[in-house]
């Protein structure tokens, strides 16, 4: 598979999505039937990654909340060193966080084991401004180079050597 062909998409009405089988009916069908209705009710957005016209893989955001449960004892310790740990101050801590779900994620058949899965993963958590704490995945530019049959391999730039430098005696001048 050629790399370069590919790109992330928002699903829209245009976007044909007939011949997309992962091999779960499930998945299959939400894409196929349902997708477009949550995008249209606002309730979430698909991703898809395309080969050219072929869907690779796709995957589904929508807004969730996380609650935290204040008559679980064992809860509460949990929250408490949440919000300790992320220096929450009192006043602002609450009982519902705002969270952003990830809902159905699916691959082809035709593209499983290339690191697509991988690649969308990765790129979900970047759109979500996730910080840089998880273990490293692979990205587009690893995903290229594993797909691809050949490298291409460069040579080290040339090092520049740096400029003399000038002492404090040459530049400065005599008044008489």
């Amino acid at each position: 598979m050629d790399c370069s062909q590919t790109r992330l998409v928002k699903m829209g009405h245009e976007t044909v999505t007939e011949t997309f089988d992962c091999g779960d009916s499930d998945l299959n069908a939400f894409l196929q039937d349902d997708a477009l209705r949550y995008f249209d009710e606002r309730m979430a957005v698909t991703y898809m990654l395309l080969y050219g016209e072929h869907i690779v893989a796709y995957y589904c955001l929508l807004n969730d909340k996380v609650t935290f449960d204040t008559a679980a004892e064992n809860e509460r310790s949990l929250w408490n060193r949440f919000n300790r740990k992320n220096k929450i101050p009192n006043l602002k801590r609450r009982q519902n966080y705002p969270a952003v779900k990830l809902g159905r994620f699916a691959v082809s058949i035709h593209f499983k084991g290339q690191g697509a899965g991988r690649f969308l993963q990765n790129n979900s958590l970047r759109a979500l401004g996730s910080p840089r704490r998880q273990k490293p995945g692979i990205s587009r530019n690893t995903w290229k180079k594993k797909t691809e049959q050949k490298t291409k391999k460069t040579e080290p730039s040339p090092k520049i050597p740096k400029p003399p430098s000038k002492s404090r005696n040459s530049t400065v001048k005599h008044l008489s």
